[in-house]
């Protein structure tokens, strides 16, 4: 996965390239939770996304997520920090697969923060591959 900064931002212009193997050896969140696309709940593990944020730019505000199918979206971190999104590597225990959604899927705890269903599934990026930081505070 690519993370890079707008070089406007107060962290100036950097990229980095996380492999799998260096995401899995970041600290591990793990939570059950249901999801538009799946009928029971699921199991989901990976860094929080906010502890690969800081390794660029501890400071991001404004990010754009894209997928390898090219969906894209952009996101103000800070009103969604609170949530704790992790980057899944992780379903039900096994390695999330380009088929499965993976290798990288955004996603939230929308149970155990008690979000309404569907009101945050256009931050769910899937296969996930790109993270560019455009703002910083």
């Amino acid at each position: 996965m690519i993370v890079n900064t707008d070089p406007a931002t107060s962290c100036g212009p950097k990229e980095l390239i996380f492999s799998e193997a260096q995401l899995a050896a970041l600290p591990q969140k793990t939570f059950k939770t249901k999801h538009t696309w799946a009928a029971e709940a699921q199991e989901f593990s990976g860094p929080l996304l906010a502890d690969v944020l800081k390794q660029v730019c501890p400071s991001a505000r404004n990010i754009y997520l894209r997928s390898l199918d090219q969906y894209s979206i952009m996101v103000d971190f800070p009103k969604i920090v609170k949530y704790e999104p992790i980057l899944a590597l992780r379903i039900n225990g096994k390695p999330l697969t380009i088929r499965e959604k993976g290798p990288i899927w955004l996603i939230i705890n929308t149970d155990g923060f008690k979000i309404p269903p569907r009101s945050l599934d256009n931050m769910f990026v899937w296969q996930l591959y790109y993270i560019r930081i455009l703002s910083s505070h």
